[in-house]
């Protein structure tokens, strides 16, 4: 990597569409990617593009993105906080183990088909995470390891919950699924040992196999 690279600026006007595949990895002391903004033509940020960044603390794309690809951001040790207006596509393990990162909030977009697996695993700090309305999937072990995960909101537009999705998230207190949600995939909320509650939407056609095994402190489930 560019071990001396600390700034990286989009201008207003940028034309740039694509960020390859590891551009920027490894660059170690980069701690500022200015905010992407909404205008930006930005809509691929591809494998490992910004693996083991380890300095850079928080990243806001405003730009409606196509695709992060697998590894995008994994590894990044003080990542904070991640605020993404849209993205359609998200692979595997883009912000795996970003063992500081506390925040996620993301505007929508997401669709059943473009969601990889473990996306967030092993987030050992994640305590908040927002999903606005147009998110329709969460994906496999999206969330898995979370182990300090305590807010999650889901938006009405979600359909499918996959497997493993939040398996492990044991400060998890409260599970709420939305209405809209069809699928509850297989151990997708095993060894939420915190959880209290559990409300079920009443559009649920499947709750896969173990999905709620290991749940030792729940007391009640909804389902309407």
């Amino acid at each position: 990597g560019c071990t001396s690279l600390k700034t990286v600026t989009f201008e207003e006007g940028s034309e740039l569409y694509k960020l390859g595949n590891d551009a920027f990895n490894s660059c170690v002391n980069l701690t500022e990617l200015n905010t992407i903004k909404a205008a930006s033509d930005l809509k691929y940020i591809l494998n490992s593009a910004f693996v083991g960044c380890s300095s850079f603390k928080n990243l806001k794309i405003d730009a409606s993105l196509r695709l992060i690809d697998a590894y995008a951001f994994q590894q990044m040790s003080s990542l904070e906080t991640v605020e993404i207006a849209s993205v359609a596509e998200v692979g595997d393990y883009a912000f795996y183990d970003c063992d500081n990162l506390k925040s996620v909030h993301i505007g929508g977009g997401l669709v059943v088909d473009g969601v990889g697996k473990n996306i967030f695993k092993s987030c050992d700090n994640l305590t908040n995470v927002v999903f606005e309305n147009g998110t329709l999937a969460v994906g496999y072990a999206m969330f898995e390891d979370c182990v300090s995960l305590v807010n999650i909101s889901l938006p009405d537009s979600l359909v499918e919950i996959g497997e493993r999705a939040f398996d492990d998230c044991r400060s998890l207190t409260t599970i709420t699924v939305p209405d809209s949600v069809e699928q509850v995939g297989r151990y997708a909320f095993h060894g939420c040992t915190s959880a209290t509650t559990a409300y079920i939407g009443h559009k649920a056609e499947n709750i896969g196999e173990y999905a709620f095994q290991g749940c030792i402190s729940l007391q009640s489930i909804t389902i309407p």
